[in-house]
């Protein structure tokens, strides 16, 4: 499926990047910025990856950028699929940077499905 999404993302034109860091590092701040520099000069969409919530895709919504929020019920990262799903209600023809914020906490392994895993997000 990450294949599917490169292959997605590069037919449309888009240089997306993944931005994962623990949680209260400045994900959300590093991309507030970022898009506050360049959504003059290039469109930008945000996909906004959290555990549960939606504050961070809502102050990067009163940006005036496209973003969809996917929250992953207590999950450690976000998946391809999700990715995938979110990217079909991203405006892909209008956007040249996709900018995925991912819920990742560099503890988890990002392959493993174990609940023990899973509980300890």
């Amino acid at each position: 499926m990450a294949e599917e999404n490169r292959k997605l993302f590069a037919s449309k034109g888009i240089f997306s990047l993944n931005v994962m860091a623990s949680p209260g590092s400045g994900k959300t701040t590093l991309i507030m910025e970022t898009i506050k520099r360049l959504k003059k000069d290039i469109p930008i969409g945000v996909i906004e990856g959290d555990t549960a919530g939606s504050l961070d895709a809502e102050r990067i919504g009163k940006e005036n950028v496209p973003v969809v929020q996917i929250n992953t019920g207590g999950g450690c990262h976000l998946e391809a699929q999700m990715v995938n799903s979110a990217a079909k209600a991203m405006p892909l023809d209008s956007i040249k940077l996709l900018i995925v914020e991912n819920v990742g906490n560099l503890i988890a392994p990002a392959n493993s499905n174990s609940a023990s895993v899973k509980k300890s997000c």
